[in-house]
């Protein structure tokens, strides 16, 4: 051994795939149902966060570090930054899909922020599927039953009390602004909206990419 070394060549700890060469396959296979991206382009991105994959993996007996599983990331041409947001919306209402106001906001939030917002409508009869209705709006309708709701002060502080012994924690905001009721979109501001239909029903599921996009 060469007097400036420590160890001999080869020595030392071997490396995390050498030791367990199934944990490249593993990660993948926790990435990809929450998978997004170009299915053109070669990089992909996850929106788990490299702690979240950590603890699943280590849960399964595979003990790696937050710090580990980015490096594996990258080396799997995965990214853990989006240019796009994902957004769940009823079928009617002032968000429904039908809404011309509702794109046109869309269309300016894309253009401010320059992300590509993917929107998918739950069909008809079927908003009742959304989580939020399930995790929080039915926890705040029990905890404001039988209460008298007189004042915007009343209905917010109802709302920011609401509990379960899961943890739940709302968050609130009482906002003052003053909306122009009765808003109409022309026909010419609709065509300037640049959105592309999804294959699987398009009037439900669909991209809005900012203004210089397409």
């Amino acid at each position: 051994m060469a007097p400036e070394r420590i160890r001999c060549a080869g020595g030392g700890r071997r490396s995390l795939i050498r030791h367990n060469p199934r944990l490249p396959a593993l990660l993948e296979s926790l990435v990809e149902p929450l998978t997004r991206g170009d299915p053109e382009s070669p990089l992909c991105w996850t929106c788990k966060s490299t702690r979240t994959l950590a603890d699943e993996l280590t849960g399964r007996r595979h003990a790696i570090s937050h710090e580990k599983v980015a490096q594996l990331l990258r080396q799997m041409n995965y990214s853990l930054q989006s240019n796009r947001l994902l957004i769940t919306a009823d079928g009617g209402g002032s968000n429904g899909c039908r809404v011309r106001l509702w794109k046109w906001e869309l269309q300016r939030l894309a253009d401010q922020t320059g992300l590509e917002i993917a929107v998918c409508h739950f069909p008809p009869g079927t908003s009742k599927w959304n989580k939020v209705e399930h995790r929080l709006f039915s926890f705040i309708s029990s905890n404001w039953r039988g209460e008298p709701l007189r004042d915007y002060e009343t209905v917010v502080g109802l709302i920011a009390c609401t509990t379960t012994v899961k943890g739940l924690k709302v968050n609130y905001r009482l906002d003052r602004r003053r909306y122009q009721p009765g808003r109409k979109i022309t026909p010419e501001q609709m065509a300037s909206i640049h959105l592309k239909p999804e294959r699987f029903h398009g009037e439900w599921n669909y991209v809005i990419y900012r203004a210089d996009k397409l």
